[in-house]
Protein backbone atom coordinates (compact mmCIF):
# COMPACT_ATOMS: atom_id res chain seq x y z
CA UNK A 1 0.00 0.00 0.00
CA UNK A 2 1.37 3.45 -0.99
CA UNK A 3 1.71 6.42 1.37
CA UNK A 4 -1.55 7.96 0.09
CA UNK A 5 -3.41 4.74 0.78
CA UNK A 6 -2.03 4.53 4.32
CA UNK A 7 -3.01 8.18 4.95
CA UNK A 8 -6.55 7.57 3.74
CA UNK A 9 -6.83 4.53 5.97
CA UNK A 10 -5.65 6.51 8.99
CA UNK A 11 -8.21 9.26 8.33
CA UNK A 12 -11.03 6.71 8.06
CA UNK A 13 -9.90 5.05 11.31
CA UNK A 14 -9.83 8.35 13.20
CA UNK A 15 -13.27 9.30 11.87
CA UNK A 16 -14.65 5.98 13.10
CA UNK A 17 -13.08 6.35 16.54
CA UNK A 18 -14.25 9.92 17.08
CA UNK A 19 -17.81 9.32 15.94
CA UNK A 20 -20.51 11.89 15.22
CA UNK A 21 -21.38 12.39 18.91
CA UNK A 22 -17.86 13.47 19.84
CA UNK A 23 -17.61 15.67 16.73
CA UNK A 24 -20.74 17.51 17.87
CA UNK A 25 -19.35 17.85 21.40
CA UNK A 26 -16.25 19.58 20.05
CA UNK A 27 -18.46 22.12 18.29
CA UNK A 28 -20.38 23.07 21.45
CA UNK A 29 -20.33 26.64 22.63
CA UNK A 30 -19.41 27.25 26.25
CA UNK A 31 -20.10 30.17 28.57
CA UNK A 32 -17.28 31.00 30.98
CA UNK A 33 -17.15 33.56 33.78
CA UNK A 34 -13.83 35.36 34.07
CA UNK A 35 -12.26 36.79 37.22
CA UNK A 36 -14.29 40.02 36.92
CA UNK A 37 -17.61 38.23 36.63
CA UNK A 38 -17.95 38.80 32.88
CA UNK A 39 -19.38 36.14 30.57
CA UNK A 40 -16.99 34.90 27.88
CA UNK A 41 -18.03 32.55 25.06
CA UNK A 42 -15.74 29.92 23.54
CA UNK A 43 -15.74 26.52 21.85
CA UNK A 44 -12.52 25.60 23.67
CA UNK A 45 -13.21 25.81 27.43
CA UNK A 46 -10.06 26.27 29.46
CA UNK A 47 -11.42 27.35 32.88
CA UNK A 48 -13.27 25.58 35.67
CA UNK A 49 -16.02 28.21 35.32
CA UNK A 50 -17.02 27.03 31.84
CA UNK A 51 -20.27 25.21 31.09
CA UNK A 52 -21.92 24.19 27.83
CA UNK A 53 -24.69 26.61 26.95
CA UNK A 54 -27.24 23.84 26.50
CA UNK A 55 -26.79 22.58 30.08
CA UNK A 56 -29.05 25.23 31.58
CA UNK A 57 -31.79 24.43 29.07
CA UNK A 58 -31.66 20.76 30.01
CA UNK A 59 -32.39 21.41 33.68
CA UNK A 60 -35.87 19.99 34.32
CA UNK A 61 -35.83 19.35 38.05
CA UNK A 62 -33.38 21.79 39.63
CA UNK A 63 -34.40 25.41 40.11
CA UNK A 64 -31.04 26.68 38.88
CA UNK A 65 -28.25 25.27 36.77
CA UNK A 66 -25.16 23.82 38.50
CA UNK A 67 -22.75 26.46 39.84
CA UNK A 68 -20.07 27.66 37.46
CA UNK A 69 -17.59 28.15 40.28
CA UNK A 70 -16.00 25.11 41.87
CA UNK A 71 -16.05 23.76 44.50
CA UNK A 72 -18.13 26.40 46.29
CA UNK A 73 -19.33 29.90 45.49
CA UNK A 74 -17.92 32.80 47.51
CA UNK A 75 -20.65 34.81 49.18
CA UNK A 76 -18.61 38.02 49.15
CA UNK A 77 -17.55 38.21 45.51
CA UNK A 78 -20.27 40.74 44.58
CA UNK A 79 -20.30 42.76 47.80
CA UNK A 80 -19.25 45.97 46.04
CA UNK A 81 -22.08 45.74 43.49
CA UNK A 82 -24.58 44.72 46.16
CA UNK A 83 -23.62 47.65 48.37
CA UNK A 84 -23.89 50.06 45.46
CA UNK A 85 -27.35 48.75 44.53
CA UNK A 86 -28.42 49.09 48.15
CA UNK A 87 -27.44 52.75 48.12
CA UNK A 88 -29.16 53.39 44.80
CA UNK A 89 -32.49 51.88 45.86
CA UNK A 90 -32.37 52.46 49.63
CA UNK A 91 -32.22 48.77 50.51
CA UNK A 92 -30.14 47.02 53.13
CA UNK A 93 -27.42 45.37 51.01
CA UNK A 94 -27.48 42.38 53.34
CA UNK A 95 -31.09 41.80 52.31
CA UNK A 96 -30.11 41.91 48.63
CA UNK A 97 -27.36 39.45 49.42
CA UNK A 98 -29.79 37.09 51.14
CA UNK A 99 -32.10 37.19 48.10
CA UNK A 100 -29.19 36.44 45.76
CA UNK A 101 -28.03 33.45 47.80
CA UNK A 102 -31.57 32.06 47.92
CA UNK A 103 -32.22 32.67 44.23
CA UNK A 104 -28.98 31.57 42.60
CA UNK A 105 -26.39 30.73 45.26
CA UNK A 106 -24.24 33.49 43.70
CA UNK A 107 -24.14 31.79 40.30
CA UNK A 108 -24.19 34.66 37.74
CA UNK A 109 -25.21 32.27 34.96
CA UNK A 110 -28.00 30.49 36.83
CA UNK A 111 -30.91 29.54 34.59
CA UNK A 112 -34.18 28.08 35.91
CA UNK A 113 -36.49 25.75 33.96
CA UNK A 114 -38.98 28.64 33.74
CA UNK A 115 -36.37 30.93 32.20
CA UNK A 116 -35.38 33.07 35.21
CA UNK A 117 -31.81 34.23 34.77
CA UNK A 118 -28.78 35.39 36.64
CA UNK A 119 -27.96 36.21 40.24
CA UNK A 120 -31.42 37.51 41.20
CA UNK A 121 -33.28 35.18 38.78
CA UNK A 122 -35.02 37.78 36.64
CA UNK A 123 -37.65 36.58 34.20
CA UNK A 124 -37.14 37.84 30.62
CA UNK A 125 -40.31 39.97 30.72
CA UNK A 126 -39.20 41.59 33.98
CA UNK A 127 -35.74 42.26 32.54
CA UNK A 128 -37.31 43.98 29.55
CA UNK A 129 -39.42 46.20 31.82
CA UNK A 130 -36.28 47.09 33.75
CA UNK A 131 -34.42 47.82 30.50
CA UNK A 132 -31.81 45.16 31.19
CA UNK A 133 -30.11 43.96 28.02
CA UNK A 134 -28.03 41.19 29.63
CA UNK A 135 -29.45 39.37 32.64
CA UNK A 136 -26.23 37.40 33.01
CA UNK A 137 -24.20 40.54 33.62
CA UNK A 138 -23.75 40.65 37.43
CA UNK A 139 -24.15 44.40 37.85
CA UNK A 140 -27.16 44.71 35.55
CA UNK A 141 -28.85 41.79 37.27
CA UNK A 142 -28.16 43.00 40.81
CA UNK A 143 -29.22 46.57 40.02
CA UNK A 144 -32.34 45.45 38.17
CA UNK A 145 -33.37 42.90 40.77
CA UNK A 146 -32.85 45.42 43.57
CA UNK A 147 -34.91 48.03 41.77
CA UNK A 148 -37.71 45.50 41.21
CA UNK A 149 -37.67 44.41 44.84
CA UNK A 150 -37.82 48.02 45.98
CA UNK A 151 -40.92 48.49 43.81
CA UNK A 152 -42.48 45.46 45.50
CA UNK A 153 -41.68 46.85 48.94
CA UNK A 154 -43.43 50.09 48.04
CA UNK A 155 -46.34 48.18 46.57
CA UNK A 156 -46.84 46.20 49.79
CA UNK A 157 -46.34 49.07 52.26
CA UNK A 158 -42.82 47.97 53.25
CA UNK A 159 -44.06 44.63 54.57
CA UNK A 160 -40.94 42.58 54.00
CA UNK A 161 -42.59 39.16 54.11
CA UNK A 162 -45.18 40.14 51.51
CA UNK A 163 -42.59 41.73 49.23
CA UNK A 164 -40.46 38.58 49.37
CA UNK A 165 -43.50 36.41 48.66
CA UNK A 166 -44.34 38.63 45.68
CA UNK A 167 -40.77 38.32 44.38
CA UNK A 168 -41.13 34.56 44.45
CA UNK A 169 -44.75 33.92 43.51
CA UNK A 170 -45.71 37.15 41.75
CA UNK A 171 -47.43 40.24 43.17
CA UNK A 172 -50.91 39.31 41.95
CA UNK A 173 -51.00 36.17 44.07
CA UNK A 174 -50.04 38.17 47.15
CA UNK A 175 -52.61 40.87 46.41
CA UNK A 176 -55.37 38.27 46.04
CA UNK A 177 -54.95 37.10 49.63
CA UNK A 178 -53.25 40.04 51.31
CA UNK A 179 -50.86 37.52 52.86
CA UNK A 180 -48.08 35.11 51.97
CA UNK A 181 -49.76 32.61 49.61
CA UNK A 182 -50.34 29.06 50.80
CA UNK A 183 -47.60 27.78 48.53
CA UNK A 184 -44.97 25.58 50.14
CA UNK A 185 -42.17 26.86 47.91
CA UNK A 186 -43.03 30.50 48.61
CA UNK A 187 -43.27 29.99 52.37
CA UNK A 188 -39.90 28.23 52.38
CA UNK A 189 -38.45 30.97 50.19
CA UNK A 190 -39.52 33.74 52.58
CA UNK A 191 -38.26 31.76 55.58
CA UNK A 192 -34.86 31.14 54.00
CA UNK A 193 -34.31 34.74 52.88
CA UNK A 194 -35.17 36.08 56.33
CA UNK A 195 -32.85 33.59 58.03
CA UNK A 196 -30.00 34.53 55.70
CA UNK A 197 -30.76 38.22 56.17
CA UNK A 198 -30.41 37.86 59.93
CA UNK A 199 -27.19 35.93 59.44
CA UNK A 200 -25.71 38.55 57.10
CA UNK A 201 -26.64 41.32 59.54
CA UNK A 202 -23.66 40.17 61.58
CA UNK A 203 -21.40 41.19 58.67
CA UNK A 204 -20.06 44.61 57.71
CA UNK A 205 -20.56 45.33 54.05
CA UNK A 206 -17.80 47.28 52.23
CA UNK A 207 -18.19 50.75 50.78
CA UNK A 208 -19.13 50.57 47.08
CA UNK A 209 -16.57 51.25 44.40
CA UNK A 210 -17.25 53.65 41.54
CA UNK A 211 -18.21 51.09 38.89
CA UNK A 212 -18.16 51.96 35.21
CA UNK A 213 -21.44 50.36 34.12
Amino acid sequence: MGSSGRLLGLVLLLTTLVGPGQQRARAELYACVDGRGRIQYTNAPAWSTCRALNEGLQQTKARVAPPLFSPTLATDQYDQEITRAGQLYHLDPRLIKAIIQTESNFNPYALSPKGARGLMQLMPATAIELQIDNSFDPWQNIAGGSRYFKELLNRFDNQLGLALAAYNAGPKRVEETGAIPEIAETKEYVRKVLLLFRSFQQETMPAPLALNH
